[in-house]
């Protein structure tokens, strides 16, 4: 797993998908494996979600760009643990906050002009990328259950419509980035059914073994 060290694994997903236990375990067999590496978690301030679920119209493009400044500073600091010869793990990068900003777009909750402002701004900002994606795919429905058992503030006043929307862009996204990255698509609707860690740990092994080899 040396061709881990000194890269930035973003890993991606829809709303509930398992990203950060994801992270968190490929973390672990890392440290185990004598691979140092650092996760970067998504940083979500709930207060703020509450009141973007509740009034989207309101405040969709402030939580958006709180968002896209969170994942800004993110990346910086990937950036120097990258450096430092680190395997880096992001929970969710630039990329996945734009599929979000492009829903909100055409939700009619951002506008042509704020959009486009929000894009240039991001190019402008945006140095550096990770160097390869693990896309956690599940379905929608498996979304939906997950996001009723977990019970985050703020989650639950999510529109079907909504999540139905960000499932398509996120799968039509990850497609297109496909082409020009390294992107690896893992199928997650059945992750919680691991019996041993051992057998999770060998799991994600041949993931890692598979995103070599994109």
């Amino acid at each position: 797993m040396d061709y881990l060290r000194g890269k930035i694994i973003a890993i991606e997903g829809t709303i509930s998908s398992g990203k950060s236990t994801f992270c968190e375990n490929l973390h672990t067999l890392l440290t185990d494996m004598g691979i140092e590496s650092v996760i970067f978690p998504e940083e979500v301030n709930y207060s703020f979600l509450k009141l973007y679920t509740k009034n989207p119209q309101k405040y969709g493009l402030s939580f958006q760009i709180a968002c896209f400044l969170g994942k800004l500073e993110m990346m910086r600091k990937a950036s120097e643990a990258k450096k430092e010869g680190k395997c880096v793990i992001i929970d969710r990068s630039i990329q996945g906050d734009r599929i979000f900003a492009k829903l909100m777009k055409q939700q009619g909750l951002m506008n042509e002009e704020e959009y486009d402002v929000y894009l240039d701004y991001n190019k402008q900002k945006v140095k550096e990328l990770p160097d390869m994606y693990i896309y956690l795919r599940v379905t929608l429905r498996e979304s939906i259950n997950r996001i009723k058992l977990r019970g985050r503030d703020g989650e639950d006043n999510y529109t079907i419509n909504y999540l139905a929307g960000l499932h398509r862009e996120y799968k039509d996204t990850m497609k297109a980035l496909k082409t020009e990255q390294r992107v690896l698509f893992v199928d997650w609707d059945d992750s919680k059914v691991f019996t041993t860690e051992n057998e999770k740990k060998i799991h994600i092994i041949n993931i890692l073994n598979k995103l070599k080899l994109v």
